[in-house]
């Protein structure tokens, strides 16, 4: 299980995802999402939304920065758990109540392949 800590945006805020190489796709959370919520956004952050010192809308982070289709937001340990061991990513935010589960599930290669074979 991986968990990698981060500032979100540069606006100064704590973060963290949660993940199980092997189940969840490790290149899209490297090349896709991390860099999304890496980059320098405070200035259309700061303009977008009011602002509060210490804080990010979790609504701006699932339309604005993250460019990843499945996104769903999860209150408990419990779910966040069984998602994140079926291979979806965790988000969490700092201040913020909900985690973000992200859809990283990694496909099985023989899997992906089988739908598109014709019988």
């Amino acid at each position: 299980m991986y968990f990698r800590e981060f500032n979100i945006g540069r606006i100064g805020i704590r973060s963290i995802v949660i993940f199980v190489d092997g189940l969840s796709d490790k290149d899209l959370i490297d090349t896709n999402i991390m860099p999304s919520l890496m980059v320098d956004f405070s200035a259309e952050y700061n303009q977008d939304l009011p602002y509060l010192k210490g804080s990010i809308s979790k609504e701006f982070i699932k339309n604005e920065v993250l460019s990843i289709s499945e996104i769903e937001a999860v209150r408990s340990i419990k779910e966040i758990a069984s998602k994140v061991l079926t291979g979806s990513t965790a988000l969490l935010i700092d201040g913020s109540l909900d985690a973000l589960i992200l859809g990283t599930t990694k496909i099985k290669q023989g899997r992906s392949k089988s739908l598109y074979q014709r019988h």
